[in-house]
């Protein structure tokens, strides 16, 4: 299996900074929200932006499975639930990347079935397909690969979360 980078970490740290200001702009700074990473592929690119945003807010978490190595096991599981009071609340879902939108489809109706006023979403990676059930509110960068991504908090079983930039996984033929 070959790595092939395709965004840097210096390009990644760049617009997570404009990102930040697009949210808190967008929000404004007398809302108190609820910041929410799902889990575990958000939790780098959640701790970054965050960091960047220059107003009071909330933050939790929720994990919801629905992909076994490559592949997605096509039901979506919440495993973990947020712990925050979000009735009445601006949520801001962060996310590693968008694909076909059905996790955060899912996560979004569950949050405001918890009395949540508003879910935005706000995803890393913007992977651009067809027929998607949801598109990010904001979001990073967009990709027409289609090769499996890797790095800065995104995974296959577990391996390659901790590298610095985004890689896409060339298969050996």
């Amino acid at each position: 299996m070959k790595l092939n980078k395709i965004i840097s970490k210096e390009d990644m740290a760049k617009r997570t900074v404009e990102l930040a200001k697009e949210l808190s702009d967008h929000i404004g700074e007398k809302e108190n929200p609820v910041f929410i990473a799902v889990l575990k592929g958000g939790f780098i690119f959640a701790a970054d932006l965050l960091r960047e945003y220059p107003f009071s807010a909330e933050v939790d978490f929720i994990k919801a499975k629905s992909y076994i190595g490559k592949q997605s096991s096509g039901k979506i599981e919440i495993q973990y639930f947020p712990e925050r009071e979000l009735n009445g609340k601006t949520v801001i879902l962060i996310e590693d990347i968008v694909d076909t939108g059905k996790t955060l489809k899912y996560l979004k109706k569950f949050i405001l079935d918890k009395g949540a006023k508003k879910v935005l979403i706000c995803s890393m990676i913007n992977r651009i397909i067809k027929d998607r059930e949801i598109n990010p509110d904001f979001s990073g960068f967009p990709v027409e690969d289609s090769r499996f991504l890797v790095g800065y908090g995104l995974d296959v079983d577990e391996q390659y979360r901790l590298l610095h930039d985004v890689f896409a996984i060339e298969e050996k033929k």
